[in-house]
């Protein structure tokens, strides 16, 4: 358990900064960017992806970002229409 939060640290440390910079790219909000962060890390502590080179780990960091961002922008338009004409 101890590996596993040093190795989530030590992530953290390494792509925290991109990883907002993207996600409040994406959803042009500070909370949001923050809710979309901590998604990101937490998608990675439950999958344990293995990555190829660093380059693959930062593709897969930034890939999944856009992703939970774009899932987040969906639900929050889905969630503004709901019981409109």
């Amino acid at each position: 358990m101890e590996r596993e939060q040093k190795r989530l640290e030590e992530y953290f440390k390494k792509y925290c900064p991109l990883v907002f910079r993207v996600a409040f790219a994406e959803v042009k909000s500070h909370a949001d960017a923050e809710d979309v962060l901590q998604e990101t890390f937490i998608k990675l502590l439950r999958y344990h992806p293995v990555f190829e080179s660093e380059e693959h780990e930062k593709a897969w960091m930034i890939r999944t970002t856009i992703n939970l961002a774009k899932d987040l922008l969906k639900s929050k338009w889905q969630q503004s229409t709901v019981g409109m004409p």
